[in-house]
């Protein structure tokens, strides 16, 4: 009888060490999607940030095609004005062309300053954009690299959870469905542990010892007991 009650709590015992293997596992398992996704997020806000840069460069290019256009248009009025100077008459009309031409080639040399300003600035972006997408590429390979090494580990994974679920199915056919169904109960209501050992009368569940009575019952093996406080199916082992 003794022997009885020992094989079928330790078959209970190691049907519970493979399933907190397997819960273990696949909360590893489930995890991975979640990585990956992250993975991508990292490599989706770098394209975007890159993605930014692309628009300031271009509101750069736009910038200057803007003034090289507004420069065009003041050379042409004073090349028109100077002109215009040619054929004044009174010193009053050539001193007012005078100032007409300083005015606009004061314009122009502003408007070129922005040009200069655009260049320097076109030159520093696309300096930073280069350095970015080489920076996006060092990254997405890292990624490729991490991204391979998950789905490596998640294969591997799921090959020892197969492997796990068919020593699992071995040992339920060796319990009977009374006691598994009183396993099953105590773990559903425990926290997923249905079976604990007693270590120096304490119930390692619990951590709480049991009356010195039950204690010496239980270690005569010839019936099945549950700890009085966590009510989990409880097995002694030496001191």
């Amino acid at each position: 009888m003794e022997g009885n009650i020992k094989d079928k709590v330790d078959r209970l015992l190691k049907l519970q060490e493979i399933e907190l293997k397997m819960a273990s596992i696949q909360v590893f398992i489930d995890s991975h999607p979640g990585q990956l996704k992250q993975l991508d997020s990292r490599i989706t806000a770098f394209e975007d940030n890159i993605s930014e840069v692309k628009s300031r460069l271009s509101e750069l290019q736009q910038s200057y095609r803007s003034h090289e256009s507004d420069a065009q248009t003041y050379q042409a009025q004073i090349e028109k004005s100077r002109e215009k100077l040619k054929l004044v008459k009174t010193n009053k009309e050539y001193q007012s062309s005078l100032k007409e031409i300083e005015e606009i080639e004061e314009l122009q040399s502003k408007i070129e300053d922005k040009m200069i300003q655009c260049l320097e600035d076109t030159d520093a972006v696309e300096a930073a954009l280069a350095g970015k997408k080489e920076e996006l590429k060092r990254f997405s390979q890292q990624v490729n690299t991490q991204k391979e090494e998950i789905q490596r580990e998640s294969a591997e994974k799921e090959a020892q959870l197969s492997e796990l679920d068919m020593e699992r199915k071995k040992i339920l056919q060796l319990v009977a469905p009374e006691l598994l169904n009183k396993y099953n109960a105590v773990k559903n209501n425990a926290g997923g542990i249905g079976v604990a050992v007693v270590k120096n009368s304490v119930c390692q569940g619990c951590n709480v010892n049991i009356p010195p009575q039950m204690f010496n019952e239980l270690l005569k093996f010839d019936k099945l007991l549950v700890c009085p406080f966590c009510q989990r199916i409880i097995y002694p082992i030496s001191q």
